[in-house]
């Protein structure tokens, strides 16, 4: 056996060990060690998208170090960008791998959230969650998407989902009331003729808007005849349609179908109240008035008097506004499945930036 080590030996020789370890962990480059994800809420998340694209999925290479995707840009409802595909690319990250960069296969419609310019090139506008898929004219899921956890907040990939929607929607609405203007203006007699009769035309057409003008625009698949409704009561549906989808998550008796009290949305015309339905459609295909389908044996479990004891596999949603003023409100969204099965939060909105933004102030649960 060897000698011993002395004791002062023996530290000394602890002693550089441990410098030694910290000083590998001090190389280890900042960009590895202090690497941290770029996240944001839903609702921030689209605020610092730069460019947001609707388009298909045409080429998809992803080796194993390197990835490349080509889309075809279908719609832009924000930012700029003016060719008709879009090629964006990323190295393997050595910390996080391919983090949000997943792409679904070719010939998939896809709802975008980028940051960059023509100049600079394009990338996602955050690590996570700026991948979504689009079908039957709505943004229905995330591919690949994760749940979102910052300090003492939360959001679920629905919750992505929801606002994605929403801001989809309504940039149609827009897109088809300015297309209904140009049509209108430029068909008028002597649209070249200056600012004074440009002023005249425009009020000819904003009469003709709400006293003969109809016209079909497209909310998700499904198209309506109707005259375009106000840009108020677009509010309105978007505000309803943001509660009654919060409420729905929170908990609910099921999709297999959604029924609607539609006294309860106050400030819609009979179009508000159908765009609210359609826009209820990413939750299930199967969206119904409640007075049509209240006494419909197979949609609810009823007593032997006729009278609503729960649903069978099916939600029941309706709103109570309690405040409504400019671009604030306080409104109470109800999800019911049965006697002893509802919830009923109730949330102060804000209208920023196109959305409702909502903050739960109570919720109450039967």
């Amino acid at each position: 056996m060897g000698k011993p080590v002395p004791i002062n030996r023996f530290i000394e020789i602890t002693l550089i060990g441990i410098l030694l370890l910290a000083a590998g962990w001090m190389v280890v480059p900042p960009r590895i060690a202090d690497a941290k994800l770029l996240v944001f809420s839903p609702e921030k998340a689209l605020q610092s998208a730069e460019l947001i694209i609707i388009g298909t999925v045409t080429e998809r290479d992803y080796e194993v170090t390197r990835r490349s995707v080509t889309i075809k840009v279908e719609d832009v409802p924000k930012g700029k960008f003016e060719k008709d595909k879009l090629t964006l690319e990323m190295e393997k990250n050595p910390v996080y791998g391919w983090v949000g960069f997943n792409f679904p296969e070719p010939k998939t419609k896809i709802f975008l959230l980028l940051r960059g310019n023509s100049e600079r090139g394009y990338w996602l506008a955050q690590d996570l969650n700026c991948v979504a898929l689009v079908e039957n004219g709505h943004v229905t899921e995330l591919y690949y998407g994760s749940r979102i956890g910052i300090d003492d907040k939360g959001w679920t990939m629905a919750d992505y989902v929801h606002a994605y929607d929403l801001f989809y929607q309504e940039h149609k609405l827009k897109e088809a009331d300015q297309k209904k203007a140009v049509v209108n203006v430029n068909s008028h007699p002597g649209a070249n003729q200056g600012k004074k009769n440009l002023l005249s035309r425009i009020r000819d057409f904003i009469f003709n808007l709400v006293n003969k003008v109809t016209h079909v625009f497209a909310f998700g698949s499904h198209k309506i005849s109707a005259n375009p409704i106000s840009s108020e009561e677009q509010k309105r549906v978007v505000l309803y349609l943001t509660a009654m989808k919060a409420a729905f998550e929170e908990e609910n008796g099921g999709n297999k179908f959604i029924a609607v009290k539609l006294e309860t949305l106050d400030g819609l015309s009979n179009k508000g109240k159908q765009m609210v339905l359609d826009g209820l459609k990413t939750l299930s295909p199967h969206v119904y008035s409640f007075e049509k389908v209240k006494d419909d044996a197979d949609k609810f479990l009823l007593d032997d008097k006729g009278r609503l004891l729960g649903t069978k596999g099916g939600t029941l949603l309706y709103v109570d506004v309690q405040e409504y003023k400019g671009n604030k409100a306080v409104i109470e969204a109800v999800s019911w499945f049965g006697n002893s099965g509802a919830v009923m939060p109730k949330y102060e909105a804000r209208y920023i930036n196109g959305m409702w933004q909502l903050k739960l102030i109570r919720m109450a649960v039967a």
